[in-house]
């Protein structure tokens, strides 16, 4: 899902440009990556999620791309007879990127989690 997509948005474009500029969304979403407590205002909490969206999409993409990267080092190691040793340290990176993917995917979760119990704590919702 891409989450600055018209069909992903949960305030239609129209209604985010009457009230401001898109630059400065992608601006205030960029500020909140590294601070999501300076989220105030209706728009910041929508940035916020989309950051989560984003983060929880990059996640399973890094985590699917882990298993295929396994599965491919199987397929090396019975076609090519690949070493042990390389063997193990592929099987280990791409056991590394699913659970940092899984990891990913879990705070994204946890970011939209967060934006939803501060929008509603703001009497947002």
């Amino acid at each position: 899902m891409d989450p600055v997509a018209p069909g992903g948005l949960i305030v239609p474009p129209s209604e985010l440009s009457r009230q401001g500029t898109w630059g400065s969304l992608v601006q205030t979403a960029q500020a909140m990556i590294h601070d999501p407590a300076q989220a105030r205002t209706p728009v910041d909490m929508e940035a916020l999620r989309w950051n989560g969206l984003s983060m929880q999409a990059e996640g399973r993409n890094m985590a699917d791309h882990g298993r295929a990267m396994a599965d491919q080092v199987d397929v090396m190691a019975a076609r090519h007879q690949l070493d042990p040793q390389k063997t193990g340290a592929l099987h280990r990176a791409a056991q590394t990127m699913q659970t940092v993917g899984g990891h990913l995917e879990q705070n994204g979760q946890e970011m939209l989690d967060y934006a939803d119990r501060l929008r509603r704590s703001l009497g947002y919702l």
